[in-house]
């Protein structure tokens, strides 16, 4: 009893975060469909909605424990499920020294962003928020990480933004450095 008690004070507040991801999946499906590609990706778009809902509408306590829930429990879930892709054969293919070697690569980069972000003076938070945004897989370690370190909405949304511009920087300036560093196209 106490059990089916516990899961109705869940319900109000995944429904509405269940809600939230079906309209982004649907903004997703309607791009394929009548662009060819998603131009804002499933979880840029949820992140949008959400603020939009919440900038609209600030839900009461009845929908608290289930969008806690959702945001840190079901995404923590989500994101190990997202790291556990990585197929046993791929790993038995190329071996432990390159599971080993992504885990330095990203331990490296999480650090210099960091610090980079430190440097230009943004706040612990949203320094830390954009290093895992461009050094681990994009919005979906903001939205993993923004809950544990107890992020503001601004800082997720700066993050974001900061992810997208240094996306967009890097897909017009590694073209250039074919020719500056004599690369071939496959490299």
């Amino acid at each position: 009893m106490a059990r089916i008690r516990e899961l109705s004070t869940l319900l109000p507040g995944l429904a509405l975060c269940t809600g939230i991801t079906l309209g982004a999946l649907a903004i997703q499906a309607a791009e394929v469909r009548f662009i060819g590609r998603p131009y804002i990706e499933a979880i840029v778009a949820a992140i949008l909605l959400g603020t939009l809902i919440r900038t609209a509408w600030t839900p009461g306590q009845a929908w608290a424990k289930g969008i806690d829930f959702s945001a840190k429990t079901l995404l923590e879930i989500a994101v190990a499920l997202l790291g556990a892709s990585i197929s046993a054969q791929a790993i038995a293919t190329h071996g432990l020294g390159l599971l080993l070697g992504v885990a330095v690569v990203v331990i490296v980069s999480l650090a210099a962003s960091y610090a980079v972000g430190r440097g230009f003076g943004l706040s612990p938070n949203l320094a830390l928020l954009v290093a895992c945004g461009n050094s681990i897989c994009g919005n979906s370690a903001i939205a993993a990480v923004a809950p544990i370190i107890d992020a503001e909405a601004d800082d997720i949304v700066s993050s974001i933004a900061f992810t997208a511009i240094l996306g967009v920087i890097v897909v017009l300036v590694l073209p250039l450095l074919v020719p500056l560093l004599q690369l071939s196209q496959r490299q």
